[in-house]
């Protein structure tokens, strides 16, 4: 008995294929075989050619398996008492021909095949494998279409099971070597926990899956690439939990999902990137939005002040800069306000202006006009005074200060010219007071002379003149 190099199986010594796994022994041993070269005795492991020499030892290792071979021929149709021993000839013994079958079942030739699955071969050699051909079955017939060549070998790594109405179950990945999987066609099913804790990088599933059961790849830590085919209808619970480097998206042809898919998978990281990218964009979307309705306001305000500024004739450096400077429509419509404003206090600059000029000689004229009606002088400085004012408003103040001064001249002439009747009056009084006493014989007419200088007015002086004379009467 000799031990698989893969799987580990015990095996005939003179078997070339793993009963369980299918592994070419044979080509294992020759690949790894020591060898000597026969011209320079070097001693080498694998090929057929001397790394020293370049011999090729492999024409002398077939001629020895054939010398070892033709002596071991027998047959037990072969009549003995027809040989001659004596003679020279060699003795050709025909060789055994051998028998193949389309399907067997391992178990009835005594081998330890796996309990839990059949090996189902489409062809093999039963020499190969050291084995008795006479207790084989017959033929054996199954539903599912048979394998090929390479979904054999193919599915040699996995355990799985066949199913009656066709197709088959992959119930659990076994080996443990292979990182890039190819799941043969013909199967319609990954059972749960098939690749659990799997060291696969890579899985590709064949058209015909339709279910992937529970937890069918969770805790795969080094899993990258899974298709999942357009067969698939169904997808069980924690299917891909823990992939922390699978990124998958499952299609919408999968009408039955189960709970935390991709929990812990780089979908899941990918997934929440995708999605606050969306939310900036939307976010950025929206302030673009709101930032070109913004800029369109701005625009339509500003129109708005040139075309009103454009109907003033008003030549200021309007100050747009207030409106793009707004950062909200409030404040970019305040601003055009505030701009309309300034246009129209320009404006009416303008024609206080255009008034005052022509309100300035206006009235130069009425104040010389009023003077002369006055009987004042109109003096040149009040055409300096006119002629400097800047408003309208500054103009009538000062055409008010000059009807002042000129009412004030004319109030100080009247008065000097009353004050001179007074005394005239005053002088006619003492006069009069003093004839009066001398008449009536009554002296200290001076005392009464003080209170007549004390008169304000002719009628207080005549009222103290009419009273002295009363007193002095009786």
């Amino acid at each position: 008995m000799k031990e698989c190099p893969k799987c580990k199986t015990q095996v005939l010594d003179t078997a070339k294929f793993c009963v369980k796994c299918g592994f070419n022994i044979k080509k294992y041993e020759e690949d790894n075989a020591k060898h000597f070269c026969p011209e320079c005795g070097t001693e080498f492991t694998g090929g057929y050619f001397c790394p020293e020499c370049g011999y090729n030892i492999k024409e002398e290792l077939n001629l020895n398996d054939s010398n070892i071979s033709s002596s071991k021929k027998t047959s037990k149709n072969i009549d003995l008492s027809t040989i001659d021993f004596e003679s020279d000839e060699e003795v050709i013994v025909p060789k055994k021909k051998k028998t193949k079958i389309e399907s067997i079942d391992l178990d009835d030739f005594g081998l330890d095949a796996p309990k839990k699955k059949r090996t189902k071969i489409e062809s093999i050699d039963l020499d190969d494998f050291g084995l008795d051909t006479s207790k084989t079955k017959k033929n054996t017939t199954s539903k599912t279409k048979p394998l090929t060549k390479v979904n054999e070998n193919l599915l040699s790594l996995f355990e799985y099971e066949e199913r009656k109405t066709g197709g088959y179950v992959i119930k659990k990945y076994i080996d443990s070597i292979e990182t890039r999987v190819i799941v043969p066609e013909g199967v319609v099913a990954i059972n749960d926990g098939a690749f659990e804790k799997s060291l696969v990088i890579s899985v590709q599933l064949p058209e015909g899956v339709k279910v992937i059961g529970k937890r069918a790849f969770a805790d795969a830590k080094y899993l990258k690439k899974l298709n999942i085919p357009s067969t698939v209808n169904r997808i069980d619970d924690e299917a891909f939990i823990n992939c922390v480097k699978l990124d998958i998206n499952i299609p919408d042809t999968v009408s039955i999902r189960g709970k935390d898919l991709l929990v812990n998978t780089l979908a899941e990281v990918n997934a929440k990137k995708r999605l606050e990218q969306e939310r900036l964009a939307k976010i950025r979307a929206e302030e673009e939005k709101k930032l070109k309705i913004l800029n369109d306001h701005k625009l339509k305000c500003i129109d708005e002040v040139n075309n009103y500024a454009k109907d003033k004739n008003c030549l200021l450096n309007l100050p747009i800069d207030k409106i793009n400077d707004a950062d909200n429509a409030a404040t970019a419509t305040r601003a055009k306000n505030s701009i309309i404003k300034l246009i129209d206090a320009d404006c009416q600059r303008k024609i206080d202006e255009e008034n005052l000029i022509k309100a300035k000689p206006k009235a130069i004229k009425e104040l010389t006009a009023l003077a002369k009606k006055k009987g004042v002088c109109y003096e040149p400085s009040y055409t300096k005074d006119i002629k400097a004012t800047a408003s309208i408003a500054e103009l009538e103040k000062v055409i008010n200060t000059i009807t002042k001064k000129m009412d004030d001249i004319l109030a100080s002439r009247n008065k000097n010219k009353s004050d001179k009747k007074l005394e005239d009056a005053k002088i006619k009084a003492k006069n009069e007071i003093n004839l009066y006493f001398r008449y009536l014989g009554i002296s200290g007419v001076n005392s009464y002379n003080k209170t007549i200088d004390q008169a304000t007015s002719l009628e207080d002086l005549a009222k103290k003149v009419a009273k002295i004379k009363s007193v002095n009467k009786k």
